[in-house]
């Protein structure tokens, strides 16, 4: 909630699957890919296996899987938190703008801005939670865990690398 009542309406967003530990021919490439680079398949899924068995990645997995559970009922029910944000008056003015164009185009009145901040929030926190859920080396904190892992136990190569920032990537299909 910000600055207002709690929302009331909760997307469903439940994943069709849960898997919180690395997914190995995603995280690294396929096996192909593992293969021409030197990366020993068979030796990656061995090495998965036993990092989704430690303590860290398993903290990670009830964490998650929690999140995911108390948000993905039908009925599901659970407090609200109440946060108060501050953010430039540049940024309330471009989603006003935005919400004014989105309201004439729907043919209703524009919500308040806390109301269309709050949806932002609250969609970008579904967002978050299925990608935690279904790929979660998407994010540096669980690519850390996995590398820090590896070195450990003596396999580097098995590091993931950094995924390419927006922009970061040369486009060659003329768009943009």
């Amino acid at each position: 909630m910000i600055g207002g009542t709690a929302q009331k309406e909760r997307p469903s967003m439940r994943p069709q699957h849960l898997n919180s530990g690395v997914e190995v021919g995603r995280a690294v490439g396929s096996r192909t890919a593992n293969q021409a680079a030197g990366i020993d398949h068979d030796r990656l899924q061995e090495i998965h296996r036993l990092f989704i068995k430690t303590p860290e990645a398993q903290e990670h997995r009830a964490a998650v899987e929690k999140a995911n559970d108390a948000l993905s009922g039908v009925d599901a029910e659970w407090p609200s938190v109440e946060i108060t944000i501050e953010i430039p008056q540049p940024f309330a003015d471009l989603f006003t703008y935005i919400e004014r164009l989105n309201a004439r185009d729907a043919g209703r009145e524009p919500e308040n801005i806390a109301t269309v901040i709050e949806r932002d929030v609250h969609y970008d926190l579904h967002q978050r939670l299925h990608w935690l859920s279904v790929e979660p080396q998407v994010f540096e904190h669980y690519r850390n865990m996995f590398n820090r892992f590896c070195i450990a136990n003596g396999r580097p190569e098995y590091q993931l690398n950094e995924r390419p920032k927006g922009g970061d990537e040369a486009r060659d299909d003329g768009l943009f």
